[in-house]
């Protein structure tokens, strides 16, 4: 596992089990944060390409806050990740966060596998 602080604002711990590379991310996901975040993604999704990892899982349960950025990051990440074949999934998100992402085009993060 690795866990690596990002300003103070998010927490991300990063490990891979039983074919799912899971992030979770604790903190406030923002134009602050999301810098820093996205090579964490791209280390996710290049661990699932390169390995027998078809899921990588961005718990966001303990997501303090989040901006569009936020959603802008998670978006683009899962965009990456159709276009290597890996499943990227969103999951804890609030109810809140769920009510937002699709009016600001980002329904696709909160879908159900399937």
């Amino acid at each position: 596992m690795t866990t690596a602080p990002l300003d103070h604002v998010l927490t991300v711990d990063l490990h891979v089990h039983d074919g799912v590379c899971a992030l979770r991310l604790c903190g406030e996901l923002d134009g602050l944060s999301c810098p820093q975040l996205v090579p964490l993604l791209d280390r996710a999704l290049a661990t699932a390409a390169a390995t027998t990892v078809v899921t990588v899982v961005v718990d966001l349960r303990h997501v303090t806050f989040c901006d569009l950025d936020g959603l802008r990051a998670l978006g683009a990440a899962h965009r990456r990740a159709l276009a290597r074949g890996v499943d990227l999934r969103c999951e804890g998100a609030s109810s809140l966060l769920h009510r937002v992402a699709p009016v600001a085009g980002f329904a696709e993060l909160f879908a159900e596998p399937g």
